[in-house]
């Protein structure tokens, strides 16, 4: 088959589940024989097409890397046509809302993969809330009424497409839940998994001498949104007050600046920021005494927990 995925965000945007998710699909895809073509926002370094492992990703230049703004549901649609006119995609797979646009418009079946439902990971949860400044409330609240149009449009696409994937039976229930006119029929629940191969315990001291840490060490790895919890476990750390104890917050996104800025300006010592790459999520995961995990919100599935304890760090 020749199958098209459209996503706004991949691992050469950045790292989470939903990117993690996305290439384990498409590389399968690939090594059963299939053409995967992927459609995305803009590369963060302004890169046209691209491969990786025969997977064919196309960047969508005046589009917002990460972000559906920006016209990005036009725009994908319009590639999507261009390249159907060559190609004649027998499929096509869209992560989260990202092919919103295709709905009613194309002949090919719409699988869409969901990582989450509706409100529920989004600032209007209360314990998010909470972590806001007064000035983040105030933006938020102004958003509201773009938030819930694009709510109600969500909603007519999960009723239009062909199928929908889900990654637990909590997000199969919740989508029901929300969505009163689903048909639960064409919902099915693919959970996530983890490579017990790539990630699997490295002897804690061994793993802390070759990061440079010594003493206890918590860990928090995730993209470092309010949502993920990370603005918690800071001020959690912060309340410890003691000696020899060593926070690391592995991670990249829009909420580093504010947690360094609150290191700052408290002077909290014994925090350690870093940004890592793939393959040493693992040795980061096994130097830890223990993993930090405070999500405020009802995520489908928390894969960075699984990742942690298949390295055998409580979590």
């Amino acid at each position: 088959m020749k199958i098209c995925m459209v996503a706004r965000t991949t691992l050469d945007h950045s790292r989470g589940g939903m990117q993690e998710d996305l290439q384990t699909l498409a590389d399968g895809a690939v090594k059963a024989g299939h053409r995967v073509i992927v459609i995305t926002t803009r590369h963060p370094d302004g890169l046209s097409v691209g491969e990786e492992r025969g997977v064919e990703i196309h960047y969508l230049q005046d589009t917002i890397p990460e972000s559906y703004k920006g016209g990005f549901y036009r725009k994908a649609y319009q590639r999507f046509a261009e390249l159907d006119r060559e190609i004649a995609f027998d499929l096509v797979h869209s992560e989260s809302f990202a092919a919103l646009a295709f709905s009613g418009q194309v002949r090919q079946p719409i699988v869409a993969r969901f990582h989450g439902v509706s409100l529920s990971e989004s600032d209007y949860v209360p314990l998010v809330w909470r972590m806001l400044t007064f000035r983040e409330r105030v933006e938020a609240l102004l958003r509201l009424p773009g938030v819930y149009r694009n709510h109600r449009r969500l909603q007519w696409f999960a009723i239009h497409v062909d199928r929908i994937l889900v990654d637990s039976q909590f997000a199969f229930l919740e989508l029901l839940r929300t969505h009163r006119r689903l048909d639960p029929s064409k919902i099915r629940c693919i959970s996530l998994g983890v490579d017990v191969e790539k990630f699997r315990p490295i002897e804690r001291e061994t793993a802390k001498q070759q990061l440079g840490l010594r003493g206890v060490v918590l860990l928090f790895l995730s993209r470092l949104s309010v949502t993920k919890g990370a603005r918690l476990a800071l001020r959690a750390f912060e309340g410890l007050n003691k000696k020899d104890i060593t926070l690391v917050i592995a991670g990249e996104g829009f909420d580093r600046p504010h947690l360094e800025e609150y290191v700052r300006q408290r002077r909290i010592t014994g925090v350690r920021f870093c940004t890592i790459f793939d393959d040493q999520r693992a040795l980061y995961y096994s130097a830890a005494d223990l993993f930090l995990y405070p999500e405020l919100t009802q995520p489908a599935f928390g894969l960075v927990g699984a990742e942690a304890l298949a390295c055998g760090v409580p979590v």
